[in-house]
């Protein structure tokens, strides 16, 4: 029998005062740690923002949901930026 070694790792956070564990691949908790520093806030209140707006499902899910979500809207923000600038050039160049 072969022994598959979980890529998830596990870390302890505080949600709403109550801790609790949530196991997560590398990926997503350096995409959660980011999250955290572009908010300025810690890990704990985001689980804890996660927490109160969970619909149904499990929480690590609706976390690894929130992460995704959250880098789509940075991206079509950047993308958005990018179009504005680039547009914006080819304006001021035609004028």
């Amino acid at each position: 029998m072969s022994q598959h070694k979980s890529s998830l790792v596990c870390r302890n956070v505080v949600v709403n005062g109550h801790r609790t564990s949530i196991r997560l691949e590398p990926t997503l908790w350096q995409a959660l740690d980011y999250i955290c520093k572009s908010r300025s806030c810690h890990i704990n209140d985001i689980c804890s923002e996660v927490a109160d707006m969970q619909a149904d499902g499990g929480f690590t899910s609706a976390v690894r949901t929130f992460v995704v979500s959250s880098l789509l809207e940075t991206s079509l923000i950047l993308s958005r930026k990018m179009t504005k600038k680039s547009l914006g050039g080819f304006v001021s160049m035609r004028a």
